[in-house]
């Protein structure tokens, strides 16, 4: 059973910004995704919840993320890209300052 309501691609963001002013639109949008999620929870999350507390509209929350479940994927991948920036910045220091072998 899939946890969330949108299987496969329906998850998925509708465009990637590239535009300095859009990439800060869409980290708004996810800070509020995260911050509206922990508070309310999964069920009572809405993305017009997150589109007021990003400060954005609800048609530019949807510019980018079609869904709850796109949010959430989006927020996981960020997650997930910022723990490998983190292990490959410590496994550098580790062999910058290893003791010889």
């Amino acid at each position: 059973m899939s946890v969330n309501s949108h299987p496969g691609s329906h998850a998925l963001a509708r465009k990637t910004p590239v535009q300095q002013r859009s990439q800060r639109t869409v980290a708004a949008i996810l800070d509020a995704a995260a911050q509206v999620l922990t508070d309310r929870g999964y069920a009572a999350a809405t993305t017009n919840h997150v589109a007021a507390a990003a400060g954005v509209s609800i048609g530019s929350l949807y510019q980018y993320f079609p869904n709850k479940d796109a949010l959430i994927v989006a927020l996981e991948e960020r997650h997930l890209d910022q723990m490998a920036t983190e292990i490959a910045g410590t496994a550098t220091r580790w062999r910058r300052h290893r003791p010889p072998t």
